[in-house]
């Protein structure tokens, strides 16, 4: 958001509720990207599965996958390891490599941003 970005983040809030689908689904309908935090847990979750589904198969949205999270790479052997099979995604599971990571994100998202049409 500080690079002047909308963001939505499907976390739970604080009375542990997850964000409306519909509103999960407009918001990915007016995207020009999708960025998804993929982590064992994300890859394990049915709302996280169909978000991405939607976006990339439904919404045919350009997606960046972040690889985040202390677990393993378990996600991979998923259905949303399937939906990222052979495709670029970025590393923040190197904390030390942050500052690179993250230029390269802004880089792609900037990318993908430029290549969008409705």
């Amino acid at each position: 958001e500080s690079l002047g970005y909308k963001v939505l983040s499907n976390i739970r809030n604080p009375h542990n509720q997850e964000l409306d689908l519909n509103k999960i689904v407009a918001c990915i309908k007016n995207c020009k990207v999708f960025v998804c935090c993929i982590s064992d847990d994300y890859a394990c979750t049915d709302n996280c599965r169909m978000e991405m589904q939607y976006a990339k198969k439904t919404a045919h949205k350009p997606l960046i996958p972040i690889i985040v999270g202390d677990g393993g790479w378990d996600w991979q052997a998923t259905v949303v390891g399937m939906l990222i099979a052979g495709e670029r995604y970025i590393d923040f599971k190197k904390r030390d490599v942050f500052a690179e990571k993250f230029n390269d994100l802004k880089t792609q998202v900037k990318i993908e941003s430029s290549l969008y049409f409705d």
